[in-house]
């Protein structure tokens, strides 16, 4: 008769293959369910308005920060360049509406002279983005 060889004590195998399989269906799983939307580096806190409704984000973006700096989609410009760029862009057959990102602790008078250039160069319709209350 044959008995098994004495178990070698201190020592203990974990089989981590299927750890691993589980590991690699989650990292897929939350990569496919995920959705990536490109945010700027543009530092703004959106005032918070009621009953706002969703608008698609092709149009360029024009944000005015806190500090009084404008950008035209991620790129930091002066008034007269904003204008400029804006119907460079109205000229080649762009979208005539715009999205205006203005932070919540901005006076009305800067934002003001945004609309004022902004209807200067041609644009017709002004969306201007919010959050949502909550």
């Amino acid at each position: 008769m044959r008995f098994a060889p004495p178990a070698r004590k201190g020592r203990l195998w974990i089989n981590v293959t299927s750890l691993i399989d589980v590991m690699f269906l989650l990292l897929i799983f939350f990569l496919v369910s995920s959705t990536f939307k490109h945010q700027p580096a543009i530092k703004l806190e959106l005032p918070r308005v009621g009953g706002s409704a969703s608008v698609d984000d092709r149009a360029p973006t024009v944000y005015l920060t806190r500090d009084g700096q404008l950008y035209l989609d991620d790129q930091a410009v002066d008034a007269p360049e904003l204008s400029r760029r804006l119907r460079q862009r109205l000229a080649a057959g762009g979208d005539q509406r715009v999205i205006l990102r203005v932070d919540a602790h901005v006076e009305f008078e800067p934002a003001a002279r945004i609309f004022a250039l902004l209807q200067q160069a041609g644009y017709q319709a002004l969306n201007i983005s919010v959050r949502r209350e909550q």
